[in-house]
């Protein structure tokens, strides 16, 4: 018995809702595409009687249980069938568009033969107007079956919504999207239908003309063209968005899906780094639940400045970096197809390489939908600061206190990117001191400065220096009375040409002398 895939949507709110949901529509797990929250699911699925699904959940839920947490957990399967890697492009006006996937390898190569066959065609379309599109799928024998149409010029829109869908034998049951309004969209593709706006539709159908068993003869080696015709000349809004194509038999193909995954950047900001400072923060890509790609991949980053690609880096710390700005863009890979990357030769910017994995790609890769920049600012000159300060004081500067001469070493941390280093040089002045002792006479004043002294007594005065220090002049000063008292003589006459004069009754001191004048 062959058991055909099909790939659904389940939204459930918890585990048991999820395995209630699996009951109720007689479907059993077979691979586990990618995870959403809330528990969205995109699962391959097939048909089986409602009784043997029963016992079959009976002996095997914990294994169920177990197998979900682990999927959840260590990141998400590949998908089924062989993927036309590249297979991606515009939908202009007019035009039609071929998208060729070449299948090697297959063991049972013959389409007639009853174990083989297509079981499965999954496409990816994005368009505002899908009743002008037509896609047809062609064999290498040439033999094409159309999965959507016809061509109609219906006078509705379809802008902002995704088809996710997928195509199986008719002799297959398929679960076509729910109608908002009620019901569901025909099991028999037909573009003529209610197709909204914003709307992601993920349902199985069979093909418009013809069913997947209509592959019954020729090669399953060779090239599989998906051809896009858009018949409208008005609308172009959109994208094919690539598919694959399931086998009944898939032993020996030689087919590889490329499941890389370069995550989401979004959270990162835009980093601010000094000139040889390295960057120790995370710059790691979110996967969220889903998990990123299987152990095959590896992940690096492209750096670009003005868009030029400069370096591909896994672990970059930008300390090597000259000043400016650069952007950084993640980049997931198949492991085996590193060599196979273009080197960053100084002329191939992001948009080119972007492009290459969009129509030809040299290698299995995905670049980051979001970027970050990183800026490095150059390093700023030393300032040299030169101040003093007097003995027995401190002297504060940047939050810190001092308390003796010298030469200092200040950095000054910045909020953005280099921070500031100032050499301070410090002079300690010496408090100046100075003892004076005076005598003066009654009626007199000494100053010390501008501060005036009339009376016998010890005296500090304090006085600012030029430099604004203090200067102690210590004053011992006497004031003395002095009397010069002369004794009466003789007058001087002819008689007495001359005299003695007696001042012996003058006031006498250590410091008191006279002059006769």
């Amino acid at each position: 018995m062959v058991f055909y895939m099909k790939e659904i949507k389940v939204k459930a709110a918890n585990w048991m809702d999820f395995v209630s949901f699996l009951v109720q529509n007689k479907l059993l797990l077979h691979g586990i595409i990618s995870t959403i929250l809330k528990f969205e699911l995109k699962i391959y699925m097939i048909n089986i009687p409602k009784t043997v699904f029963k016992i079959w959940l009976k002996k095997h839920l914990l294994f169920l249980f177990l197998f979900l947490f682990l999927i959840t957990s260590f990141g998400k399967l590949s998908a089924q069938g062989c993927e036309c890697v590249g297979c991606q492009g515009p939908i202009p006006v007019s035009s039609t568009t071929n998208y060729t996937i070449n299948i090697s390898g297959a063991t049972n190569n013959n389409l007639g033969n009853a174990n083989q066959g297509v079981c499965g065609i999954f496409l990816d379309v994005t368009f505002e107007h899908i009743w002008s599109l037509e896609i047809i799928l062609t064999a290498p024998s040439g033999q094409m079956i159309t999965l959507m149409g016809p061509y109609d010029n219906y006078s509705g829109s379809s802008a902002f919504s995704n088809w996710d869908i997928s195509f199986f034998p008719c002799a297959d049951n398929v679960n076509p999207d729910p109608i908002p309004s009620g019901g569901s969209f025909a099991a028999q593709w037909y573009n003529i239908q209610s197709w909204g706006i914003f709307q992601t539709y993920t349902g199985s159908y069979h093909p418009y003309l013809g069913c997947l068993e209509d592959f019954n003869f020729g090669a399953v080696n060779g090239n599989w063209t998906v051809t896009v015709v858009n018949g409208s000349n008005i609308y172009d809004s959109g994208s094919f968005n690539g598919f694959s194509i399931l086998f009944c038999d898939d032993n020996g193909l030689n087919c590889q899906n490329c499941d890389a995954d370069a995550g989401d950047l979004s959270y990162i900001p835009n980093i601010n780094l000094c000139e040889g400072d390295g960057y120790g923060g995370s710059i790691a890509p979110n996967y969220g639940l889903v998990g990123g790609p299987n152990n095959q991949y590896d992940y690096t980053y492209i750096i670009s400045n003005n868009s030029i690609i400069q370096n591909y880096e896994m672990s970059p710390d930008f300390s090597t970096y000259s000043t400016g700005t650069y952007e950084v863009c993640g980049l997931s890979y198949l492991a085996t197809d590193v060599g196979n990357i273009p080197p960053a030769n100084g002329s191939m910017s992001v948009a080119d390489l972007e492009n290459m994995l969009n129509t030809s790609p040299p290698f299995c890769g995905d670049i980051s939908d979001d970027c970050f920049t990183v800026t490095i600012h150059g390093q700023l000159p030393t300032v040299f600061v030169s101040d003093f300060f007097c003995q027995g004081d401190t002297y504060d500067f940047a939050g810190n206190t001092y308390n003796s001469g010298g030469t200092y070493t200040i950095v000054l941390p910045s909020t953005i990117a280099c921070d500031t280093t100032i050499q301070l040089t410090l002079i300690e002045m010496s408090v100046f001191s100075q003892n004076i002792t005076s005598t003066i006479c009654q009626g007199d004043t000494f100053f010390v400065g501008n501060i005036p002294h009339a009376i016998s007594g010890n005296f500090s005065d304090t006085l600012s220096t030029i430099v604004g220090c203090d200067s102690i002049v210590n004053l011992n000063l006497t004031v003395v009375d002095a009397q010069a008292n002369i004794a009466p003589s003789q007058n001087i006459d002819c008689s007495h040409l001359a005299v003695n004069l007696d001042g012996s009754a003058s006031s006498v001191g250590a410091n008191i002398t006279y002059l006769w004048t």
